[in-house]
């Protein structure tokens, strides 16, 4: 990847509204992870994410009249959940870079990694990540950043 996402960046520089998305807009994938110095260059793991903040889950349940009548935290945990029930398959929950933080504010939808060829190649399948965004309600395009460790 010639321009590799600073996972010390904010996410908050995703947050505003972008022009459709489109196979020209789509971030430039990493390669294929690779963590044998004996097979070539090292490359880390990447991930394909959208953020998903507490204040974007926040957003996603009033925008669903989900669990009205629940406290808070226990709301946006049930948030998280939802979303993962509603999501395609190959697509996973995880802890993202956001704003420096390791905690609960850095949930994000991972899309896609670098791990396999096959999930390089969802990376530019624009119906796919179309879907996860309409099923996030929002109009940011992902990127590319290094999963926090769990």
């Amino acid at each position: 990847m010639s321009n590799p996402v600073d996972d010390r960046r904010s996410s908050e520089t995703h947050h505003e509204p972008r022009s459709p998305l489109t196979l020209e807009t789509l971030p430039e994938s990493p390669p294929l992870l690779n963590d044998r110095l004996s097979s070539g260059r090292r490359m880390r793991l990447w991930a394909l994410v959208f953020p998903f903040s507490t204040s974007r889950q926040d957003e996603w349940a009033d925008a669903h009249n989900f669990a009205t009548d629940v406290e808070v935290f226990n709301r946006r945990l049930m948030t998280v959940r939802e979303i993962g029930r509603r999501l395609p398959p190959a697509c996973k929950i995880g802890l993202i870079p956001f704003e420096g933080e390791r905690n609960i504010a850095s949930t994000g939808v991972i899309v896609t990694t670098n791990a396999t060829p096959e999930e390089l190649k969802l990376a530019q399948n624009l119906d796919y990540i179309k879907t996860v965004q309409k099923i996030l309600k929002t109009d940011q395009h992902p990127y590319w950043t290094r999963p926090c460790p769990s």
